[in-house]
């Protein structure tokens, strides 16, 4: 299990998880969503505690899931 206090954000251009996030109820073996680490750095990156974020697909829910987390 990965250890969410010590997330560092990308700050590179090109973003590689080469490990995804197997946290909460993510399963990483489902490759129909995408690396936590994505929604994660998005979110962190473009809003602030408060915002509302918007995900029009929801598709697995990893979007919202980071964003109850944090």
């Amino acid at each position: 299990m990965q250890d969410l206090e010590n997330f560092k954000p990308e700050i590179a251009t090109v973003w590689s998880f080469p490990k995804r996030g197997d946290w909460q109820t993510h399963n990483p073996k489902f490759r129909g969503n995408f690396a936590p680490q994505i929604a994660r750095n998005i979110i962190l990156k473009y809003s602030k505690e408060g915002d509302i974020v918007l995900d029009p697909m929801v598709g697995g829910g990893t979007t919202l899931i980071e964003c109850k987390l944090m």
